[in-house]
This record gives C-alpha cells, structure tokens and sequence, in this order.
C-alpha cells in the first residue's frame, strides 16, 4: 500500500495558475479571486501573498518573483515580495501572448505589437510586425548568450527576433498552414 500525500497548498478559490520561481525555491500559485501567494517547496510555508485587483488571467516566474497579466488582459504587473509594479495599465490594447526570460518581459498586443522591457524599470521598446502576420498566437524566448525572442501567428508566420537590436526581424516564414498555438525552444 502507498501512503497518501496532502500538500498544505491552500487557495479559497479555484487556482488558475502555478509554476516555480526561477530558483525553484518557491512554488506561485494565483486563484480566480486574484490571490496570488508563493509558497516554501521546502516546507509549504506561505511566504507571501498578494492581492491583484484586476484579477489574474496567467503568471509567469521573472526575476524575484512573477510577471501577472490582468483578467481583462490589459495590465502586466511584476510582483515580488516587496511591490506591484504595473507594466501597463489599462491599455486600449489587450495582451494576446507574453513571456519572460531572466530579466527581461516581451509581450504581444491583439493589434500586433510586439513590446520588450529589457530589464525591470527600463524603457519599453514598441516595434510594428510585418504587414503578412495576423493576430499574435505564442511567443516565447530563446536559450542563449543573445536574447531573441521566437513569435507565431494564426497565419502560421513564424519569425525570430533579437531582443537589443534595432533591425527586426532576423526573419520571417510561413511555417504552417495552420495557426502556431506553442513555441518551445529546443537545445
């Protein structure tokens, strides 16, 4: 016979959302009431809580704690353990696709602009998609020494991009017939 396991996770809502920190120290969950806590691995101690008032529709680890785009998708939040700090507030423009990689946040809008914050605090470079793509349907960083970013469309375009150059895109290509619904980098 094998022993049952309960984990002291403990949300008052329905969980939408967990993942790891990036140091995998701490697990983040957020709920349907926009509760978001982070909690021990080690013991399943809370370290933290948060409450994010425009709700939460998707999280995702960056830095010291986790970038939150709001239920309506109009607002990304970085949080950690000291401060909410709104990327975007309220836009005209809701967030289709988002990712973040170490200290750095891109992130695509229904009207197809891709942003990049290169690191917390730092100015937000805005730059117009090729005329070809559609609406933004994955995004995702690439491992690496550069920081390049890979996006796809409901078109089926998938292109590269180079997150500090000014030139973009390194390039473009309709790879699918169909829309791209998931990138993921492959070592």
């Amino acid at each position: 016979p094998t022993a049952a396991c309960t984990l002291p996770f403990r949300h008052p809502s329905k969980i939408l959302d967990a993942g790891y920190l990036r140091d995998g120290s701490a697990l983040f969950t957020a709920s349907q009431d926009g509760q978001l806590f982070i909690w021990k691995v080690a013991n399943g101690d809370r370290q933290w809580a948060n409450k994010l008032p425009g709700g939460i529709s998707e999280v995702e680890a960056y830095g010291d704690g986790v970038v939150v785009l709001s239920e309506d998708r109009r607002t990304l939040t970085v949080v950690d353990e000291t401060a909410q700090r709104p990327l975007t507030q309220g836009t005209a423009e809701a967030v289709q696709v988002f990712a973040s990689h170490e200290r750095e946040i891109a992130w695509m809008t229904t009207e197809n602009k891709l942003y990049i914050m290169s690191e917390p605090g730092a100015a937000v470079r805005s730059v117009e998609m090729p005329s070809e793509t559609t609406v933004p349907t994955a995004l995702t960083w690439l491992p690496g020494e550069d920081s390049m970013i890979a996006l796809g469309w409901e078109s089926g375009h998938v292109a590269v991009y180079a997150a500090q150059e000014s030139e973009m895109p390194r390039w473009v290509v309709q790879a699918h017939r169909a829309s791209v619904k998931h990138l993921e980098p492959h070592a």
